[in-house]
């Protein structure tokens, strides 16, 4: 495992550095990958609100469009970023031509939350409704 940050103080920070720091100040479950997945699946569900409804082809592209730009972020590639970190519903909601993705990005934005993390929020939300 590689240093990522050299510290002030002589060492490096290590993902199982931050890992210990996350769970003992959230939860003994919570980990890096979990803001992670939470970011990718971000930044795809903001191009859901560019997207035409009804144009399937528009959808699938933007979809693709997404997972790279999030793969890019996370730097890993597309396949692993698809398969790992972006939520299934996410994806789902490219492909239902059924689903309406306006209310994602209506009404208030969560306090300290881009438009998109509010977004994904939201249908997340949706999804565990059903």
């Amino acid at each position: 495992m590689g240093c990522w940050t050299p510290c002030r103080f002589g060492g490096c920070v290590t993902a199982d550095d931050v890992n210990v720091a996350l769970r003992q100040r959230f939860a003994e479950t919570t980990s890096a990958k979990d803001f992670r997945t939470f970011q990718a699946s971000s930044i795809v569900a903001g191009a859901l609100q560019d997207v035409a409804r009804d144009d399937n082809r528009a959808r699938s592209s933007a979809l693709k469009q997404s997972i790279q730009e999030s793969a890019r972020f996370l730097a890993n590639t597309p396949t692993v970023c698809k398969a790992s970190y972006v939520h299934p519903d996410v994806q789902d909601a490219f492909t239902d031509e059924t689903f309406n993705p306006t209310s994602l990005f209506t009404g208030p934005q969560r306090a300290r939350l881009t438009r998109r993390e509010t977004a994904l929020l939201r249908l997340l939300k949706q999804k565990a409704e059903k």
